[in-house]
């Protein structure tokens, strides 16, 4: 038993030995830094809140303008459709089944108010 804690002792030692090495050799090549700092634009909460919110700003700028322009060619394509006289193409949708509750509707006329099919009566 006493053999087994003087090896321990010796193990441990060596351990010891070799952390103390190791922090003396980082020291060394990182100067007083530990070298997980994070970068002196960042260093202050304040200065990190700040690049924060304007990141969120330029965010939310551009959804603001991509959502503008999606908006535009909307419009431009209900206008360009409304001139034309076309109406919307593609399938009612399902929610909408006029059909089955015996509504005659056309789907332009649902589409052109803002109301669902369901609001309105046919002849």
């Amino acid at each position: 038993m006493q053999k087994e804690v003087e090896r321990l002792r010796e193990e441990i030692e060596t351990l010891v030995t070799a952390a103390y090495q190791q922090d003396e050799a980082e020291e060394a090549a990182l100067g007083s830094r530990r070298g997980d700092e994070l970068p002196a634009a960042l260093a202050r909460r304040e200065d990190r809140v700040a690049k924060i919110e304007e990141a969120m700003r330029r965010l939310e700028a551009q959804a603001k303008r991509e959502a503008d322009a999606e908006r535009q060619r909307r419009a431009e394509v209900d206008a360009e459709r409304q001139r034309t006289g076309q109406t919307r193409q593609g399938k009612v949708p399902k929610h909408h089944a006029h059909e089955q509750q015996g509504v005659g509707v056309l789907w332009q006329g649902a589409s052109q108010c803002g109301r669902g099919l369901s609001d309105h009566r046919g002849p």
